[in-house]
């Protein structure tokens, strides 16, 4: 794990090509995610995709579903509209890829990355 001067913790992971991610993996900060009406925490998500602990739903791997709130762990959730697809469930864990990220959850996960909560903030207000 590699910890950058920002204070996120990056996970670089020596992957087979065939398991190459296009996007980093962010452990911190922690976010939360709204599937199927239920929030669930982030073990590390990217631009691309998230993977949940404690995942109790329905889905099953290659359904597609969509993500209807991004935040951080602690606060409100920014409602979105991000077409989803489940790509490994299993253990409790799901591993899911975004299929299209609309400038809404863009400028999320941006204002997330680049730890602006006052961003994250206005976004919730927006919202509502």
């Amino acid at each position: 794990m590699t910890s950058l001067s920002s204070g996120f913790s990056v996970r670089t992971q020596g992957a087979k090509p065939h398991q190459r991610r296009r996007d980093t993996r962010i452990e911190s900060p922690i976010i939360r995610i709204r599937i199927e009406g239920q929030s669930y925490r982030t073990v590390n998500w990217s631009l691309g995709g998230v993977l949940i602990a404690a995942y109790d739903g329905s889905l099953r791997e290659g359904n597609e579903f969509t993500v209807t709130g991004i935040g951080l762990e602690h606060g409100g959730l920014v409602a979105v509209m991000v077409p989803t697809r489940a790509v490994r469930v299993r253990d409790g864990f799901l591993a899911a890829c975004f299929t299209e990220l609309d400038g809404r959850a863009y400028d999320v996960l941006e204002a997330l990355l680049m730890k602006r909560p006052g961003r994250i903030q206005a976004l919730v207000a927006a919202a509502a």
